[in-house]
């Protein structure tokens, strides 16, 4: 009978032991599971969307820029164009012919198509303009880009300079335009 008293301790111990054991790993899973998935919601995604560019806001500041009936002013646009804030020479170019621009026309962008850099911080945007409602193809040359620049997407320097040189031929020969189109702004 010793023995039989020695062994049912053990085995009571034994199958306390397992039931806690169970509970704790029946438990763990789930702590683990919580705590893995909250790090890896935040910090997966986050790293992933710092490398992705945001499509939805380049083509909203196209159209911020592009489309003259959305009521926005011209100092309203210029919050979405790249280097506006710092180029004044370019932003009182703008300015200019912005106030001189022929309200009547209706001109909005279509976006074909948005490429991305690999670094998410440039895109290449395939865009038309459409004109009182009609596609105008020829009129826009090359992919348009924009730039992610203090913490938003812009509309690149380069491609506002060749759709002020539709609205202004002058625009290309000389001043901020024509510096930056020819890499030649000065620093």
């Amino acid at each position: 009978m010793a023995v039989r008293v020695v062994r049912r301790p053990v085995l009571v111990l034994l199958i306390a032991a397992v039931a806690v054991g169970g509970l704790a790993l029946e438990a763990t899973p789930r702590t683990a599971s919580a705590s893995v998935s909250t790090k890896g919601r935040h910090g997966v995604v986050g790293k992933k969307q710092a490398k992705q560019c945001d499509v939805a806001a380049i083509k909203a500041t196209y159209n911020a820029v592009l489309n003259t009936t959305n009521g926005l002013t011209a100092p309203q646009k210029e919050a979405y164009i790249q280097d506006m804030d710092t180029n004044a020479a370019l932003r009182t170019q703008f300015e200019r012919i912005s106030a001189t621009a022929d309200s009547a026309k209706e001109i909005t962008p279509v976006i074909n198509k948005v490429r991305c850099s690999k670094n998410g911080k440039t895109a290449s945007v395939d865009y038309d303009l459409s004109l009182n409602g009609t596609v105008a193809k020829s009129l826009v040359t090359r992919p348009g880009k924009a730039v992610f620049q203090s913490g938003s997407w812009k509309f690149g320097a380069s491609t506002f300079c060749s759709w002020q040189v539709l609205q202004d031929p002058n625009v290309g020969a000389t001043g901020p335009c024509a510096d930056i189109v020819h890499g030649t702004m000065p620093k």
